[in-house]
């Protein structure tokens, strides 16, 4: 005897399983598709950091030269050889203090491109995680629907 409850119930459930699978899926898509722009932002602003620290420290550069430069045409204005003594250890100590604010900036750039780096692994990972919930929902609804699809074979065959 067909059990029209049973085959009913069977109907309703694969509907479910199906819409519940898609709404899973659709969510971890979204997921993947933000967590994809964010590693793209990151690695971007990975690339910047280094570059901004190339230019600042650059630019430190530039200054610590100029200031080299204003210190010995004072002395040579005050008459004093920059060459050596005291005025040649003046001109060298901005030097040294230059380059030393250079490779400050650098190194500070780079740990914030490391930062970034870090985050984009991080990022990445999730998004790994991400894609193994989105089979494992696929997986979980396939297996409601045959779940489903025995409960309407079995009111089919008057077993329920």
């Amino acid at each position: 005897m067909v059990n029209v409850g049973q085959m009913l119930k069977g109907v309703v459930g694969m509907f479910g399983a199906t819409a519940e699978m898609g709404a899973k899926m659709r969510e971890e898509a979204d997921n993947f598709n933000a967590l994809t722009e964010s590693i793209r932002d990151e690695e971007r602003s990975a690339v910047d950091a280094n570059q901004r620290g190339a230019v600042l420290a650059g630019l430190a550069r530039m200054r610590g030269s100029k200031l080299a430069s204003q210190q010995q045409v004072a002395f040579a204005a005050g008459g004093v050889d920059s060459s050596v003594g005291t005025a040649a250890d003046v001109i060298a100590e901005t030097a040294l203090m230059t380059e030393l604010d250079a490779d400050t900036i650098s190194n500070n750039a780079a740990r914030e491109a490391w930062g970034h780096k870090k985050t984009v692994d991080n990022l990445k990972v999730k998004r790994t995680q991400s894609e193994a919930r989105s089979r494992a929902a696929q997986e979980k609804g396939v297996l409601d629907m045959v779940g489903s699809l025995g409960d309407f074979a079995a009111g089919g065959i008057g077993t329920g």
